[in-house]
């Protein structure tokens, strides 16, 4: 009896030693496992504040560093050996501007044990009418529904190789063809669009050029101030040698075109006599020119116009106070790195030609008043891209970046016939108010061709002056990405 009970003792000493160990492994795994989650918690709160620093170190980049920073520099706050002090940890910035005009944002913070790595893309917001092929703003709201027309057959037909918007409506008749995306304000009718078709689409306000003050920013101004000499030249050091003034005089031969303002000739008198082409010097490229006055492209004798490239290409913006008259052909040497911008801008008053004689008649409307109801600018009016001439003649193919703060207006006809001639555009054309382009003359059509250039969207090119979008405004947020976390 007693060996049973000594035995049984020990059973029982065995079976309490036995759980006193698991209660004791129970317990040790117990607090491990507090102290793990502890420490865990610890290390996603201290990430979360070194994610926190982080984006204060970009915001900080943001503020201060990026607007500085000029494509392919790049820039640092603080260094490894002496991060800048945050919150109770630090963070290192490097910011660079790449060469498509966005910013690259990278923060490596630290917070305790932890860090992270952040990577940011920014840009500015760029101004819709880059987008587009053609481009009609309706600014003044004078016609309640305007309406770009499409039209031909075969040879003859339209042809936009790029995206079209309109305020007021859209029609593709006959054979013509649009490869690319259409909006309008009012409705879309014709042929099917090669892209998507948005017929009552939001409207999208004209660009507000004006505000950008060319006539103060411009680094060249051709005025009556300007030197020139007896012959409308000026010295072939001057960069605006590439303009010379009044060099024809035949321009109002048709009955009742009368010109008030100045007429200014884009063409380089030191390339060949006949002013049909231009050299752009170095100090003069890479420049805004304001033109307080009428612009022709007009040389005497050949039918066609060449921009002679520099090296690195011929990128400038000619900015005009008056009309612009594109009468003859301008082509690019190198069509990869020339680029030119025409801004055609209002003097401040214009009108709306209702009857197309491309002069101001009692009753007209008055456009851009400055509040005495009375028009007072040039007969010819202002802020008008004009394709042809008053003579009538054939255009050819313009290669440039056009925008026209009211009208642009088809002018391309034989002068003898008065029959429409074809042309096509490499670039795009804007107004601000109408794209006026009527390729239809009784039974008569002949064709527009406008291929969309695509560099100033894409980055490929700067165009001087240019506004990256209407208004001021900061930079935005394109894209956010955590590169790394570790405790």
């Amino acid at each position: 009896m007693r060996s049973t009970t000594r035995d049984q003792r020990g059973s029982i000493l065995v079976v309490v030693l036995f759980a006193n160990v698991l209660i004791a492994g129970l317990a040790y795994g117990f607090l491990v496992t507090v102290g793990s989650e502890t420490r865990s918690q610890q290390g996603r709160t201290e990430q979360a504040k070194a994610l926190y620093i982080a984006e204060s170190g970009i915001a900080d980049a943001v503020a201060n560093l990026v607007p500085v920073l000029v494509p392919g520099a790049p820039g640092r706050l603080g260094s490894p050996g002496a991060p800048v002090g945050f919150g109770g940890g630090g963070y290192v910035v490097d910011a660079t501007a790449e060469a498509d005009r966005t910013y690259t944002v990278l923060a490596t913070a630290s917070y305790g044990r932890a860090s992270v790595t952040v990577e940011t893309r920014w840009g500015r917001e760029f101004h819709p009418v880059r987008d587009f092929a053609i481009f009609q703003g309706n600014r003044s709201n004078l016609v309640a529904d305007p309406r770009l027309e499409l039209g031909g057959t075969a040879s003859t037909r339209d042809i936009v190789n790029g995206k079209i918007y309109v305020t007021g409506s859209l029609h593709v008749g006959g054979g013509s063809e649009v490869h690319g995306d259409a909006s309008a304000t009012g409705t879309i009718t014709g042929n099917p669009i090669d892209g998507g078709a948005r017929p009552s689409a939001p409207r999208i306000q004209a660009p507000d050029l004006r505000a950008m003050r060319y006539d103060e920013i411009a680094d060249f101004r051709i005025n009556a101030t300007t030197p020139f000499n007896a012959l409308g030249r000026l010295p072939a050091t001057d960069p605006r040698h590439i303009f010379v003034k009044n060099f024809r005089t035949d321009l109002a031969a048709t009955t009742g075109f009368r010109f008030d303002n100045t007429n200014y000739f884009l063409g380089d008198p030191y390339e060949s006599s006949d002013i049909s082409r231009i050299s752009v010097s170095a100090a003069g490229n890479e420049k805004i020119y304001f033109v307080d006055g009428n612009l022709w492209i007009e040389p005497q004798g050949p039918t066609s116009r060449i921009v002679r490239t520099p090296p690195d290409g011929t990128r400038i913006t000619v900015v005009v106070r008056g009309n612009i008259y594109f009468c003859d052909d301008l082509l690019y040497q190198n069509p990869a790195l020339d680029a030119m911008l025409f801004i055609a801008l209002t003097d401040g008053e214009s009108y709306n030609d209702v009857n197309g004689n491309n002069q101001y008649d009692a009753g007209e409307t008055i456009l851009h008043d400055d509040g005495d109801g009375v028009y007072e600018g040039p007969r010819e009016g202002s802020g008008n891209i004009h394709f042809g001439d008053p003579n009538g003649g054939g255009l050819g193919h313009v290669q440039g970046f056009m925008y026209a703060d009211n009208y642009f207006k088809d002018h391309v006809l034989n002068g003898t016939s008065r029959s429409p001639l074809p042309f096509q555009v490499t670039g795009f054309m804007s107004a601000g108010e109408e794209v006026r382009i009527r390729r239809q003359f009784g039974t008569q059509h002949a064709q527009m061709k406008v291929n969309f250039d695509p560099r100033v969207v894409n980055g490929g090119i700067v165009l001087p002056g240019f506004p990256e979008r209407e208004e001021a405004g900061a930079i935005g947020l394109l894209s956010w990405r955590l590169l790394g976390a570790a405790d």
